[in-house]
């Protein structure tokens, strides 16, 4: 269970994401980002970019807050945020995928994107649960920069180049 003190900061956490508007502008073009074409191009075409600059920040971040947080705080955090923003984020995608169905109504005909739903959502918590450890830790970083581009409305899903100086792939 969590001390009063790490709930509360938890709570201020969610309070702060609460009003993003999850995914409402993924899949639209950007003049000025590379833009997945959809789940499944977001996690089979980019994923190599994803899994090396996000493992990266993920073995820092998590050695930093073994220290500092402890084991079992880290994995009550993961647990609340999963909790709290699965049915949102489940929710948006469901959006996500109606919209994309008006203007092509053979999206995801061959069920590839509807099949990387489960991992999608897994990686988005999984970012919320990091930015949340940041939060408790008083360390903003990679993580919480993420949070510019769900508030954007966008997933960011890779990245291309090495990080920092290379660039972000949202969906």
């Amino acid at each position: 269970m969590l001390s009063d003190t790490l709930q509360s900061q938890l709570d201020a956490f969610l309070t702060r994401i609460g009003p993003i508007d999850w995914l409402a502008h993924a899949g639209e073009p950007h003049p000025t980002l590379t833009v997945a074409a959809d789940l499944a191009s977001a996690y089979d075409s980019y994923g190599a970019g994803y899994h090396h600059v996000w493992s990266a920040q993920t073995v820092a971040l998590e050695q930093i807050a073994q220290q500092r947080l402890g084991d079992r705080i880290i994995d009550e955090t993961f647990d609340l945020i999963s909790q709290t923003m699965h049915q949102s984020l489940y929710d948006r995608l469901e959006r996500y995928f109606d919209r994309q169905l008006l203007t092509t109504p053979q999206f995801d005909a061959s069920g590839a994107n509807a099949g990387v739903v489960p991992e999608v959502l897994d990686q988005i918590k999984r970012d919320l649960a990091w930015a949340a450890i940041e939060h408790l830790i008083d360390q903003p970083g990679f993580f919480t920069d993420l949070l510019v581009w769900y508030a954007a409305g966008r997933w960011p899903c890779s990245w291309i180049g090495a990080y920092p100086d290379g660039q972000i792939v949202v969906l």
